[in-house]
């Protein structure tokens, strides 16, 4: 049953956010979803997407590195920990496609740890999809308040009638 209902939820969310977002917001979203804080550098805000990204980024490789690069791999060694790389976008893609082939070798004590940093990181990365959509949602509020504005205003004063 859930192998049914889960991806018709997913379909379902896809389909309302493309029919309910504007160009800006799906930009913002699918950019910070294939690399970390690249939606934010897409909407003008270079210094937080620097500190979304770099920090999400750092917290990924640590949790490689804890795994002795050997913690990514989707659906292959840990169902639950593939689909939390899923919204790791290509850092995850890339990471598996580097270490997927890496067998491991010898027990490391501090593997889920590993799992664990890397995972978050990756879910951390829907954090900064919510706040590129944000960011992108005040942006179109912002250009339809000014627009409103010019188009409400009252007409500029002409110097005719005026002293005659």
């Amino acid at each position: 049953m859930a192998k049914i209902i889960l991806p018709l939820v997913a379909v379902l969310l896809l389909v309302r956010f493309v029919t309910t977002s504007s160009a800006r917001q799906r930009n913002a979203v699918l950019l910070a979803w294939l690399v970390p804080g690249l939606g934010h550098f897409h909407l003008g805000e270079k210094k937080r997407g620097l500190w979304v990204g770099g920090l999400i980024l750092l917290t990924f490789v640590a949790g490689m590195a804890i795994a002795d690069f050997r913690n990514i791999s989707p659906f292959d060694r840990h169902s639950i920990w593939g689909l939390a790389h899923l919204f790791g976008g290509l850092m995850a893609g890339i990471a598996a496609l580097a270490t997927g082939s890496l067998n491991i070798y010898r027990d490391n004590a501090a593997y889920h740890v590993g799992c664990l940093y890397s995972g978050v990181a990756a879910l951390l990365n829907i954090l900064a999809m919510i706040d590129a959509w944000d960011l992108a949602t005040a942006k179109d509020r912002k250009e339809t308040l000014e627009v409103a504005k010019t188009d409400d205003a009252p007409p500029a004063p002409t110097r005719e009638g005026v002293g005659s």
